[in-house]
């Protein structure tokens, strides 16, 4: 291994002879990764590697993990954990693993099964230790883990799991033999290719928040669609075929994991079907021949049967034996008239319960699943822009509430006779089901709206509608509010102890869903507000979109990399005009500004630029420069200013698609921030941003709320703000946390203490070393026996470029630390020396700050900590004392780790921690956070 490159990044894969494994590693070797594989063949064959032995950059450690020796490398980005359940001792294995990697800091993954959400999960003790032993030394080592459970995986070279539906089909449909069994059931399965996609998109994904994954088809797949499509693939083929929809609840993280990483299973079934057929008839060795799987499963039941044939004849001659004992016994009673009407009267309650209250409970409960299904049949014909066809499955649903409607109607009347608590929570359940479907009509006719307000904002819509703004802000609002009202009953199911717990756990599953649409809902309100700011004028407005680049830092984002002025005349889009920032700037001659202090002490600038302009932390500030700045310019006044990063501008591609460049380079969102911190071409960010702005308010076809959702997680995140001179929209703006103000002191009273911390960087170097370096925030507050309140900010930085070579590089950065005001620093240690002397002081936006300015060399860490102390201690009013801590990200800054510990001491009570000495919070940099504490003085 010692060919191994630093300048590419390195996998290990352990357990990649098998048939997961051996996939993860071709698709690894397929991105230009480096591989080492790990395998001592207990489970996998050496064949499965067949592909990468061909490849250079494969190196093969034949060895159990447990045996390996400390690695020699390089570096380590990546280490996938994929042994199965036929290994033994997790404990071990997993401890090895850990040990032999720690120390490269990779990401880190545990290939699960999504079987663990079963009740019954005996099965999986293997995988429940695992993932137990693996969340354990994550946390001792502090390393970003993760942990990704899929559901059955098939595809060529797969095993076959005898308990496994679908691979006795395709096991049976391979040696001939017709399954026996009924084909009455579904499938979550997915295609190996799809399972690998997610495994690396999990691994590579920014952020560790989301620690489980899942993943699973979408819908359930019917196994008699399968069976169909393995008789004549051809015709399936021809005809396109698509698997009929089925209702079906998700697992409680598969939402997340599509939104999170923008993944889906998306082989088609035949094509997946095909593949893997055509593998195992061309590797005829790789087929368990069907004598060889019924002697093997002599021995092995599942619920006391065979896994293969029919029920045995014991158990056959067992249960005739039992009828006839019962058929006996009503014999002895027949003279025994009394228990015959015993038995009469049993059985006349017992159809009247089933008929009035068990009969209508379980349609509730098939309405239930099934009209969730409606509403995201209705969300994905609505993201295609189908409006009728949404509209006509929301009609559906209602239909179906009204079936609801009819058990609420008997419940009420039951009620009276019985006052039980339950039939309250199912009547509950009825009033969500309406909510959420009003809601989810309501969010259509906004989402009709929104698509009309684009169409004439282009121009596209001739007939302009003044009311059509109001009329979209109403629905949306109204929407908003009934999926803000259900969400409210699904928190109250989570404390209900009167429903059955399957059907709890079938109506919490909404949750997501529900909160999901709360947020499009939310950003879709925004857009109209926007909107209205920018077009419902009668004379033109200009709004200034610019382009920063995050990886080389300003306070107030980074350095700006292009700027585009869109102009609306009678609320039509008339032109969009874009420069590069450099260009802007080289046009300045006769035009000098003075540079503010702190970009002549740390840039050594003369004079402002435009590329240099995001130097303050406070957004609304930047952006009234930037407008002035512009005017001097241009002489045009700019109404607003909407600024994105990279980071943000690539996300935009993900539903906008590709960019076709002029030198017929193709930009999309998978290599964008390379691209652009890469290269040397100062129009590049120019020309992208002005054709996305181009599709978004040129092309009123392209999948707005798709683009909605991209700009809602990224104003939230911070990788885009907003500032607009109209004084109710920019209040808007406030409110929803999208202008990018840096809050202003608030004084201390009784009863309250804030405390504030805001962190900024300015990339000193003017590189893009910013690129390579990571952070991790740990903040330890201590409440002492007298109620002063002192801190301890750490912060620990990695350089992880190789070398000094662009883009990489050395790192100087200067660090400001923002704190509420009269705060007193009492120490500051870099890399464990003490630098108090050299750290300096500022008061700004009415708070107390200081700065640092550290270096860091590649393949350099270091941890810088600031010890200082609040003004006043804690004033308690009738025993009792908020503390509310505010945290303020940079903008454009990655999503970092941040832990926070409170100590208190023992006379002191947190409500919500009252047998705990400390408080202990794991958040992450992905915005900006509000905490809040209430502590009695007992």
């Amino acid at each position: 291994m010692n060919n191994l490159s630093r300048n590419n990044p390195i996998a290990l894969v352990v357990g990649c002879t098998g048939f997961i494994g051996s996939h993860v590693v071709e698709k690894l070797l397929d991105k230009n990764i480096q591989v080492i594989g790990v395998d001592d063949f207990s489970s996998g064959d050496i064949n499965n590697l067949e592909n990468a032995q061909k490849n250079r950059h494969f190196y093969f450690i034949r060895s159990s993990i447990a045996e390996v020796s400390p690695l020699e490398l390089p570096r380590l980005d990546y280490a996938f954990f994929c042994i199965g359940e036929s290994a033994s001792s997790p404990d071990s294995l997993i401890g090895r693993f850990f040990e032999v990697t720690h120390k490269f800091g990779p990401k880190l993954e545990l290939l699960s099964s999504i079987n663990l959400y079963d009740k019954d999960v005996k099965g999986e003790s293997f995988l429940i230790q695992s993932e137990k032993v693996f969340a354990q030394y994550a946390a001792k080592f502090n390393l970003n883990a993760r942990v990704v459970r899929l559901s059955t995986i098939f595809g060529p070279r797969m095993i076959f799991n005898e308990k496994d539906q679908l691979h006795r089909l395709l096991f049976n449909f391979l040696n001939d033999k017709k399954d026996q069994n009924p084909l009455d059931f579904n499938t979550r399965a997915i295609f190996i290719d799809d399972a690998v996609e997610l495994l690396i998109k999990a691994v590579m994904h920014g952020g560790s928040s989301q620690k489980i994954f899942d993943g699973s088809s979408s819908s359930p797949i019917s196994l008699t669609e399968v069976d169909q499509i393995l008789e004549d693939p051809l015709w399936y083929e021809n005809i396109e075929f698509t698997p009929t929809k089925l209702p079906g609840i998700a697992s409680p993280n598969l939402l997340k994991t599509q939104k999170q990483l923008l993944w889906k299973s998306k082989t088609p079934l035949v094509k997946a079907l095909k593949e893997t057929v055509a593998f195992f008839k061309t590797h005829p060795d790789r087929i368990p021949t069907f004598s060889e799987r019924r002697e093997e499963n002599k021995t092995e039941h599942v619920s006391g049967r065979p896994i293969f044939g029919p029920p045995q004849k014991s158990s056959l001659s067992n249960f005739k034996q039992e009828e006839g004992q019962k058929e006996n016994i009503l014999i002895e009673k027949k003279n025994n008239f009394q228990s015959i009407l015993n038995i009469g009267f049993a059985l006349i309650a017992f159809g009247c319960i089933f008929y009035f209250l068990i009969y209508p409970f379980f349609n509730l409960v098939k309405n239930v699943w099934v009209i969730r299904n409606d509403l995201i049949l209705a969300q994905n014909l609505s993201e295609k822009g189908e409006y009728d066809q949404a509209s006509t499955q929301i009609g559906d649903a209602k239909e179906k509430i009204k079936r609801v409607g009819e058990f609420d109607n008997f419940l009420t009347v039951i009620s009276k006779v019985v006052p039980f608590a339950g039939f309250y929570k199912l009547q509950q359940s009825g009033d969500l089901l309406v909510e959420i479907v009003d809601g989810a009509n309501q969010a259509l006719d906004g989402a009709k709206g929104v698509g009309s307000l684009l169409s004439e904002i282009s121009g596209e819509n001739k007939q302009q509608d003044s009311s059509l703004y109001d009329q979209t802000y109403m629905h949306l609002s109204t929407a908003d509010d009934k999926f803000s009202l259900a969400s409210a009953i699904l928190d109250s199911f989570k404390e209900s102890s009167y429903l059955p717990g399957f059907f709890k756990n079938n109506l919490v599953s909404w949750k997501s869903t529900v909160d999901d649409t709360r947020n499009l809902l939310s950003s879709a309100l925004g857009l109209t507000e926007i909107l209205r700011s920018m077009a419902n004028h009668s004379n033109r407005e200009d709004f200034l979109f610019v382009v920063f680049d995050e990886n080389n830092a300003r306070d107030g984002g980074g350095k700006v990399l292009a700027i585009a002025d869109l102009t609306f005349s009678k609320g039509i889009v008339s032109s969009i005009d874009s420069q590069s920032a450099l260009d802007f700037d080289n046009t300045l001659t006769g035009l000098s500004i003075s540079a503010p202090t702190e970009l002549q002490n740390d840039l050594g600038l003369a004079n402002l630029t435009l590329e240099n302009s995001f130097y303050s932390p406070d957004f609304p500030t930047t952006a009234k420069n930037l407008i002035a700045f512009y005017k001097l310019k241009t002489g045009i006044s700019a109404s607003g200013v909407v600024a994105i990063d990279i980071r943000a501008l690539s996300n935009l591609l993900q539903p906008l698609g590709p960019v076709d460049l002029k030198n017929n380079e193709t930009i999309d969102n998978t290599n964008l921030v390379q691209q652009v911190i890469m290269s040397k071409d100062a129009q590049l960010s120019s020309s992208i941003l002005k054709t996305v702005l181009q599709r978004l308010f040129l092309v009123p076809n392209e999948p707005w709320n798709k683009v909605v959702s991209v700009l809602g997680s990224s104003l939230k995140s911070k990788d885009a703000l907003i500032y607009l001179s109209d004084g109710e929209s920019f209040s808007y703006l406030t409110s929803a946390n999208w202008d990018g103000i840096l809050p202003r002191q608030t004084l201390n009273s009784s009863g309250k203490h804030a405390e504030f911390l805001g962190y900024f960087e300015t990339n000193l170097n003017q590189n893009e070393s910013e690129y390579f370096v990571t952070r991790k925030f740990n903040l330890k507050t201590n409440i002492a026996n007298d109620w002063s309140v002192t801190h301890k900010l750490s912060i620990d930085y990695a350089n992880q470029s190789q070398d000094t070579s662009f883009p990489g590089g050395v790192f100087n950065g200067k660090i400001r630390i923002y704190l509420p005001s009269g705060s007193s620093l009492q120490k500051v240690l870099w890399k464990g020396q003490e630098v108090t002397s050299d750290v300096g002081s500022f008061s700004d936006f009415g708070r107390s700050g200081y700065d640092y300015k550290l270096t860091l060399s590649p393949k350099e860490e270091g941890v810088l900590e600031f010890d200082y102390q609040d003004a006043k201690p804690l004033i308690f009013n009738n025993g009792k004392v908020n503390l509310s801590l505010q945290i303020v990200k940079q903008p454009g800054l990655s999503p970092d780790p941040f832990d926070i510990v409170i100590d208190y001491p023992q006379g002191l009570v947190e409500d919500l921690h009252p047998k705990d000495k400390a408080i202990y919070q794991d958040i992450h940099l992905d915005s900006d956070h509000s905490l809040n504490f209430e502590f009695s003085n007992q």
